[in-house]
């Protein structure tokens, strides 16, 4: 509690955070439940395969997001009002990826089912398209307004937004199509899109080409290195969704969709200290409170790691009940993947937290690109070796984390670096 205490943000943040935290949970859980009751197993996989490879998206805005978000923090922070201007200009730029997105993302998502031979509703497959975009780019406007500390505003957001997502999922209930659920709430989504703009900046146009490309040239430089490490970071978490479906049938990529699934529900609880305490951390960083951010830093990581072994040990204990209600006890995970996803959960404690700061403060996205790069290199290697030698997707996992937390151990120790100096 002294902890919590010490984060400089409201009651009504954490507890929008936590409630939005929920849902986005039951999100992660009720969707591949869902699919499977409302499709058969091929249908399953291609639906899994498809939000899994929406991470993708994040290439899309060029890098620019982290540089636009510390631009406008450390403007902020310094009472410097310049930082309005790009408040405005951020939202002419993301409404310019949000178009761009869609085709790019579509497109590839059509050609991807033509290749694994897949006979998924062309319509469907244009409506989640949009529906993922529309996300993205909610995610990209929220996190400017976070930098300008609207905190609970963000918060709304958020929870409306995964509230619409939680809307398309239940839709199956009404239309197992899945195509009403994604017509209305596209149409949900772009209406809170003109809400979070009319209430953040109501005198700036929908698009300028000129405020776009002001945008970009300005964070050129940081953005080009920080594209390379989104890049890198969700090749990382989110190769197998690239490789898996050429080298394994629908049962293989359910299986590692839903250990995924797994990994991304209990690290979104076990991060959720981080959710609250990371603004606040960077904040205390900038200004030179090296003892209080260090802090923050230091039980942060404990935190998580406690959460992250407490909810993965209640789901080892009940695996066989908790499959039976979920998916299917045919999909529970073999012993190694449990192992796998027990050092997945670890390393990611300790990479996110240690990963965001370094890119959070000063000028660290080189240095950072360059780490980046080099576990994904080692990832996708070893991925790709037991694909073309057969092995199963257990193992491909397994190895994955493997790798995955022999880097984070380095990404910790740099960030301690950045408390030494």
């Amino acid at each position: 509690m002294r902890f919590l205490k010490s984060i400089s943000v409201s009651g009504q943040f954490i507890f929008l955070n936590y409630i939005g935290l929920l849902v986005a949970i039951l999100n992660t859980y009720l969707r591949p439940q869902l699919f499977s009751v409302y499709f058969d197993e091929s249908d399953f996989a291609i639906l899994m395969l498809f939000y899994g490879v929406s991470v993708y998206l994040a290439f899309l805005d060029g890098g620019i997001s982290k540089p636009l978000y510390a631009l406008i923090r450390e403007l902020f922070i310094s009472n410097d009002d310049k930082y309005k201007q790009y408040v405005n200009q951020a939202f002419a730029f993301f409404i310019g990826v949000l178009v761009v997105s869609f085709l790019l993302f579509c497109s590839t998502m059509l050609l991807l089912s033509f290749l694994i031979e897949q006979n998924i509703s062309l319509l469907l497959v244009c409506l989640i398209c949009l529906n993922l975009v529309l996300n993205f780019t909610l995610i990209n406007i929220k996190n400017i307004l976070i930098a300008i500390d609207k905190y609970e505003f963000f918060q709304r957001i958020e929870l409306l937004r995964r509230g619409a997502v939680l809307l398309t999922i239940l839709s199956l209930f009404l239309d197992p199509s899945f195509v009403l659920g994604n017509v209305v709430v596209n149409g949900l989504l772009i209406i809170l899109i003109f809400y979070v703009k009319a209430n953040s900046a109501p005198n700036c146009p929908w698009f300028r080409l000129s405020d776009a490309k002001h945008i970009y040239l300005t964070l050129f430089s940081n953005a080009k290195h920080y594209f390379m490490f989104t890049i890198n970071e969700t090749l990382i978490y989110n190769s197998g969704f690239i490789i898996i479906p050429f080298f394994y049938n629908d049962f293989s990529v359910i299986q590692f969709s839903l250990c995924i699934a797994l990994y991304n529900g209990i690290a979104m609880l076990s991060r959720s200290v981080l959710d609250i305490s990371l603004h606040d951390m960077t904040k205390r960083f900038i200004k030179g409170d090296m003892k209080r951010s260090f802090k923050n830093f230091k039980y942060s990581i404990l935190i998580s790691s406690s959460l992250s072994v407490l909810f993965f040990l209640v789901l080892y204990f009940m695996s066989d009940f908790i499959f039976n209600l979920w998916v299917g006890v045919k999909y529970n995970l073999s012993n190694i993947m449990y192992t796998g996803l027990f050092l997945f959960l670890v390393g990611n404690v300790i990479q996110h937290i240690s990963g965001t700061l370094l890119v959070s403060v000063h000028n660290n996205y080189r240095s950072v690109k360059k780490l980046s790069f080099n576990l994904m290199v080692s990832v996708v290697f070893v991925q790709l070796i037991i694909s073309l030698f057969s092995f199963g997707v257990d193992l491909l996992f397994f190895s994955t984390s493997v790798v995955y937390l022999v880097g984070s151990i380095i990404y910790f120790n740099r960030g301690l670096k950045l408390f030494r100096s």
